[in-house]
């Protein structure tokens, strides 16, 4: 707590008041209160003490304190209007329904000589003090009303511990704090003030008994708490001793200056502070983007906890010179800090933190409980080049926050136009606030001592309370235990600690790298930058004996052979010749025949007259003979560039000419239609070369190109990726030292001109394990795969996520009590998120014996770069299947927006570093160099990392879980929204098997999301689906237009594609007037249009988005009571927010209360019909 404001506290506790006039300090003081230590600490600190007067003088001149506040002529009127900040709270319970969020507790210990009966009274005499502790809140005609009540019973409740031993008199005293904190005012009967004695028989003297008082903070804020206490001390004191308590009479009370705001701050007065707000908060992030730990409840919890910690008094002198130096105060440098560390846990740079103001710029307003204290909104941006920049623009932020302060917050909600939710708060959810209280610090003349408790009452996500003291600068952390973990906060709390010491201890703030400040501890920063042991999670069902074998022989291999990634094929054929390698459809093929053939097309290559090196296009259809066109050009060390054949001609002549194709092989079935866009190439066909056993080339270099592949571009064309035979051997150490392939027979869906294929051939082929390949792999249903499996003896399967999905369905369709895929071992999927049910549903079919391996990886880091194996989903936590840890000799990055380490549970951009990161992309410079950077977490300057542009966080058990593209992570009307939350939610729908989300844009170029869904049977309308997510998503997040697909489009390689997926029915957004049916929704229609000054309102119109708000949504309802005599809460109308819905509520309301039979519509009494409701 600030010195000057400690002094200022004490002295008004004493009655002594002070004030600057004409530059000079003048003292007011009740006789005998002026002692020698009093006056010597006056003029100890007469600069500062003038230096804060005069502030707080000059800002009693601004514009909310323009017109002196007087008493109301009461004229025996006891209702009045409410404050903006009561409004705003009044509001909030009524959508809660009444809610503990906003108690104010404060529980002490007291003596033994503590006297029960005299505190009474001294809390009775405070409550006669300040009219606002005996005021109820009621509904008015236009909004909610203030009624002061003159004479209100009071007593303190009382219990009596003392004859339990210790721990139990511990643990009653915790549940009744627990009670007391859970505990709801009832705004329009109770008294604001509870007050609760417990008799404790403790050792400790000072602990003889604890006082619970509990005020709502409707009728009081931080300020009004020590008043609270210094009254309470003061009049205690005085009926003790049965003399004057010196508490000079209050010359206003609440009531009073709840009429001059309303008077003073008008639309006309406010405008230029409103203009402000305005441009200021226009395109605000809604929700902060901290990662939660657990889903956000429906409807906000309020339980927290709180998390203390501590930097010495040493650290906060450094805090206080940085701050001087840079001309702002310690608490905009704490703000700086603290906003910092949100800006690193959320993976933004906009943050925006809700601070306090205690607004009471009148003298008058000094000794007065009630809620005045203003929140102020504060929207940081932490993209600075430098520390100094970055304070400067904090302190502006503050400072023009504070010239516009005069806005009550309530007011800012409803000019920005915030959707309101009962999951969050509007506008901000994360407060600081730099404790002025003195609770801590106060020296008791009762002998009174503040009770430590971990509960609190979290009123927002997270709380942070920083005060200072002669020992240091310590911190509170309230947090809401329903969306975050206490692990999860303690390590902000660390980060924080971290931040503040690395700011510290800089030696020019100005000219430092703001990106150079760490919040990592040491130990942290060599987790995170892979530095330590990690191993992909490897299950049962993979043969550990069969695994270390597989793995010793390939190392073996590597260290005899000098032939590149054929060298462990060549190695294969002589240790098994007579072991199948391949099958398909048409033939199977020995290992002995399959590097014959190989070799045989090496051999046509090197007589033809192309080099080493070369680049050898391959267009071959899915079979036997791809696989040995593939092998036979790496044995001639050369590089395949593998190609789709049913491709355009445009796309084939761009990849043969960006890779610089000599030559094309090809199949009869292919050779025609290859033939006009190579018509100036050699075109080698495969089946018509002879075989041989003869090595073309002895020896290959691990550094040389094995293959070009290409993927999609954002160009419009498409991207070659170059990728080496050290990249490939290193995947294939990573898959054997995972999977066990040896004897396997593993079936490959994904053809050679996708990059997945290499980790099928690869890795299964040098383990000496069997390729089963099929013509048309991506259309087996799962009947069909079920047929093929059984016929080819499969044991394991690699699918993509889309593909794998469909069989899933297919199979629990198939009504058979058959096992599902009988010789099953291994599945392993990729490509798209997986979600936990699913991996349930396909544990079931399988009986939790098959082993299912998600692959993670770019074709920029050779296919796989992470995996995770489960078999029913239970060795991990949350909704979706994580991608896992890093492969063998693989290396992954977690980082921020500017590329340095993320902490633990927070969203960060992955990069992938290490073995598995390819040469990068050809002809592509600019791209290349976007994208392939160079490796700050290695020792090896030419190290390379790969920007993925995949959004991750890392769970407890360094565990990666994907979140999204940053592409697919998009803002809609000020919330950050992740496609994917969407895209869960309706799969948690009944009967929808299959959903994706996009952001798209019609005409007016304005954003829309749409859904689409597949479903066998859809029962419900897309209306009811909407209203079933509202159950769970935001109001933002709700898709508006819903698209019925039966079947989601499919790449080649069996992903969505989301190229061809087919516009949306804009006919879902028209909202054509519908007239009212009934006496109900007529009267309602009328009220509306008298409300909002519309000329037209339909049934089917939102109220909030016709021009509804808070305090209209007040008076709707009042309105609605006067004319049908029906209560409905502020919760009802966010739930029922058309006339159609709330109509029907009302009608339901009506027939029970009145004993109604039916309900008639107007068009229905015409035709004297009966309407449709029936009890």
């Amino acid at each position: 707590m600030d010195i000057v404001k400690k002094v200022l506290a004490e002295l008004y506790r004493k009655g002594i008041i002070l004030s600057v006039v004409n530059g000079n300090l003048k003292i007011q003081a009740p006789e005998n209160t002026l002692t020698p230590e009093i006056i010597a600490e006056i003029k100890k600190n007469k600069g500062d003490l003038i230096a804060e007067l005069s502030e707080k003088a000059a800002e009693s001149q601004n514009l909310s304190s323009s017109e002196k506040i007087l008493p109301l002529n009461r004229r025996g009127q006891n209702r009045f209007p409410l404050s903006f900040a009561q409004q705003r709270l009044w509001f909030i319970d009524q959508l809660d329904g009444g809610s503990t969020q906003y108690n104010m507790p404060i529980h002490l210990f007291v003596e033994p000589t503590f006297d029960v009966d005299i505190a009474e009274c001294a809390f009775e005499r405070i409550i006669g003090r300040h009219e606002v502790l005996r005021t109820v809140f009621e509904e008015g005609e236009s909004g909610p009303v203030q009624v002061i009540r003159e004479h209100v019973p009071f007593s303190i409740e009382r219990y009596d511990f003392s004859a339990l031993t210790v721990a139990q008199q511990a643990q009653a005293l915790e549940q009744l704090v627990e009670q007391d904190l859970n505990q709801v005012f009832n705004l329009q009967f109770d008294l604001l003030l509870r007050v609760k004695y417990i008799k404790l028989n403790n050792i400790d003297p000072k602990k003889a008994g604890a006082l619970l008082f509990n005020m709502h903070h409707i009728a009081s804020d931080g300020w009004s708490q020590n008043i609270l206490l210094q009254e309470f001390e003061a009049l205690y004191l005085s009926v003790a001793q049965r003399k004057a308590s010196g508490l000079a009479p209050l010359p206003i009370q609440y009531a009073d200056f709840a009429h001059w705001q309303r008077k003073v701050l008008t639309d006309e007065v406010m405008g230029t502070q409103l203009d402000y707000w305005k441009k200021q908060l226009g395109d605000v992030q809604m929700v902060h983007s901290i990662p939660l730990d657990y889903p956000r409840p429906e409807l906000k919890q309020h339980k927290g906890e709180s998390i203390r910690s501590f930097l010495p008094h040493s650290v906060f002198i450094q805090i206080q010179k940085i701050a001087l130096d840079n001309n702002m105060t310690p608490f905009m440098l704490l703000h700086a800090a603290f906003a910092l560390v949100i800006s690193k846990h959320s993976n933004s740079h906009d943050i925006v933190i809700g601070s306090p103001v205690a607004n009471r710029m009148q003298k008058e307003l000094d000794g007065l409980i009630g809620f005045f204290v203003n929140t102020l909104v504060l929207r940081a941006n932490t993209n600075h080049k430098s520390v100094g920049d970055y304070l400067s623009h904090v302190k502006q932020v503050h400072l023009e926050a504070q010239s516009n302060q005069d806005i009550p917050f309530e007011q800012l909600v409803d000019v920005c136009n915030v959707p309101r939710s009962t999951q969050h708060t509007p506008l901000f959810q994360i407060l600081f606030e730099m404790d002025t209280s003195d609770q801590q610090e106060h020296s008791s003349d009762l002998g009174l001592s503040l009770m430590e408790t971990q509960d609190a009452i979290a009123a927002f996500d997270i709380i942070l309370s920083a005060a200072t003291g002669s020992d240091g600068i310590s911190f509170n952390w309230v947090y809401d235990t329903s969306i975050f973990s206490a692990e999860h906060v303690r390590a902000m709390t660390l980060h924080l600690e971290q931040l503040i010491l690395e700011l510290t201890s800089l030696s020019d703030c100005s000219s430092a790298e703001l990106s150079s400040l760490s919040m990592l501890s040491a130990q942290e920063k060599l987790k995170l930058s892979g530095k330590h042991e990690t191993k992909a999670h490897m299950l049962r069902g993979s043969d550990d004996d069969v695994v270390a074998s597989q793995l010793s022989n390939f190392k073996k291999i590597l260290g005899s052979t000098d032939l590149g990634l054929f060298g462990m094929l060549y190695e294969q054929a002589k240790c098994r010749p007579n072991a199948v390698a391949i099958i398909d459809q048409a033939r199977e093929i020995s290992y002995h025949s399959l590097v014959s053939e190989a070799l045989g097309v090496a051999n046509h290559l090197s007589q033809s007259g192309l080099k080493v090196n070369d680049k050898i296009a391959i267009a071959v259809d899915y079979s036997i003979e791809s696989i040995v066109a593939l092998l036979g050009i790496l044995s001639a060390g050369m590089s395949y560039v593998p190609l789709d054949p049913a491709s355009p001609d445009e796309r084939i002549q761009y990849i043969v000419s960006d890779a610089n194709v000599a030559a094309i092989v090809v199949t009869p079935a292919t050779k025609e239609r290859m033939r006009p866009v190579f018509s100036n190439y050699d075109i080698i066909d495969v089946t018509e070369t002879a075989k041989s056993f003869e090595l073309v080339n002895k020896s290959v270099s691990e550094d040389a190109t094995a293959y070009i592949i290409y993927t999609s571009g954002s160009t419009g064309n498409p991207k070659g990726v170059s990728v080496a035979h050290k990249n490939v051997m290193n995947l294939v150490e990573g898959f054997l030292a995972t999977h066990a392939f040896t004897e396997e027979r593993v079936l490959m869906i994904p053809p050679i001109y996708f990059d997945a294929s290499v980790g099928d051939i690869f890795p299964v082929l040098a383990a000496g394990g069997t390729l089963v390949l099929h013509p048309n792999p991506v259309e087996l249903d799962a009947a069909g795969l079920e047929s093929y499996s059984q016929a080819y003896g499969v044991t394991a399967i690699d699918a993509p996520a889309a593909l794998w999905r469909r069989w899933v369905e297919g199979f629990e369709a198939i009504s058979s009590d058959k096992e599902t895929l009988p010789n099953l071992k291994l599945m392993m999927i990729g490509g798209e998120s997986v979600t936990k049910v699913d991996v349930a549903r396909f544990s079931k079919l399988t009986q939790g014996r098959v082993v299912l391996t998600n692959h993670y990886g770019p074709t920029e880091a050779t296919v796989c770069a992470t995996l995770f194996s489960t078999i029913d989903g239970n060795n991990f936590q949350g909704p979706d299947l994580p991608i896992g840890q890093a492969l063998h000799g693989v290396r992954v990055y977690v980082l921020d927006l500017h590329q340095n380490l993320a902490p633990a549970g927070s969203v960060g951009e992955l990069y992938i570093a290490g073995k598995g990161v390819t040469s990068g992309y050809i002809n592509a410079a600019k791209l290349h160099e976007k994208h392939f950077i160079r490796d700050p977490f290695s020792d090896d300057i030419n190290a390379k990392m790969y920007k993925t542009g995949d959004l991750v966080k890392q769970d407890r058990l360094g565990n990666l879980i994907f979140i999204g593209r940053k592409d697919h992570q998009v803002k809609i009307r000020g919330y950050r929204v992740e496609l994917c939350d969407i895209e869960t939610a309706l799969l948690r729908l009944p009967n929808i098997e299959q959903a994706l989300v996009v952001v798209w844009k019609d005409k007016s170029d304005e954003q829309r999301l749409v859904a689409y869904i597949r479903s066998e049977n859809l029962e419900q309308e897309y209306r009811d689906i909407q209203k079933a997510l509202a159950l769970s998503l935001p109001e933002y997040m709700i898709p508006q237009l819903i698209v019925q697909l039966d079947e989601f489009p499919l790449t080649p390689n069996g992903k969505v594609d989301r190229k061809v997926l087919p516009e949306p029915d804009l006919s879902q957004l028209q909202k054509e007037y519908v007239e009212p049916k009934t006496e109900t929704e007529r009267m309602l229609c009328d009220i509306w249009q008298d409300l909002l000054g519309l000329d037209k309102v339909g049934t089917s119109d939102n109220f909030f988005l016709i021009g509804g708000h808070s305090l209209l949504a007040t008076r709707m309802l009042a309105q609605v009571k006067v004319a049908l005599d029906v209560d409905i809460s502020i919760k009802e109308i966010f739930s029922l927010q058309s006339i159609f819905e709330l109509g029907e509520f009302i009608d339901r309301q009506l027939i029970l209360k009145k004993g109604l039979g039916k309900v008639t519509s107007v068009s229905e009494q015409e035709s004297s019909e009966e309407a449709s409701w029936e009890i």
